[in-house]
């Protein structure tokens, strides 16, 4: 083969297309984003006086949790973001000092 010959490539759209459309995100991230939508209503069931513990058994049942430690992580994550779009930021403030997410271990 000579060094300057020509390569012809030939892409199938459609199947380049249908193999992204194909594509889904793990299950972690799914679990993640779940997380992420249930956020605001987690620090309100918080600020209600809710117990922690009662919250990540709720998100463990429905599939989101695997374990109390990704629970501190992303509330922690989720504060840092700013994620939650609550208009007494002191509310968010308490709810996130009772969950401890903010703490060093």
């Amino acid at each position: 083969m000579e060094a300057n010959a020509e390569i012809k490539c030939v892409i199938d759209e459609l199947a380049l297309f249908n193999a992204l459309d194909a594509l889904q995100p793990s299950r972690q991230e799914a679990r993640k984003r779940a997380f992420k939508k249930a956020y605001p209503r987690i620090l309100s069931k918080l600020t209600e006086g809710i117990k922690e513990s009662d919250i990540i058994k709720t998100l463990s049942e429905q599939g989101v949790l695997r374990s109390r430690n990704t629970y501190v992580k992303w509330m922690a994550e989720m504060q840092a973001k700013g994620a939650a779009s609550v208009k007494e930021p002191s509310a968010v403030r308490d709810a996130m000092q009772r969950t401890g997410a903010g703490r060093q271990f």
